[in-house]
């Protein structure tokens, strides 16, 4: 399982090369972005690359958003998150 977070690495030899991001089922940052209105590019990336690694959960302080954000348009995204006050 790979673990997501805003300063991760991932190996590239893991990823496909940018343009098959583009030509491929995954949306663009920009389509994301387009389609929920409080997404930032930071969000839009970690959405991409979860659509990439299908195996990975999110560590964000962010619960509310990524519970409304979906990959491939429908999947929800497993994420770890602190707590509700």
């Amino acid at each position: 399982m790979t673990h997501i977070t805003a300063g991760s690495r991932i190996n590239e030899a893991d990823t496909p090369s940018h343009a098959d991001v583009r030509s491929g089922p995954h949306r663009s940052g920009v389509l994301l972005m387009a389609r929920y209105e409080r997404m930032d590019l930071a969000d839009a990336s970690i959405v991409v690359m979860t659509e990439l690694h299908k195996r990975c959960q999110v560590l964000t302080l962010d619960r509310k958003d990524f519970s409304i954000y979906r990959r491939n348009d429908r999947q929800t995204i497993d994420f770890i998150a602190p707590r509700k006050p």
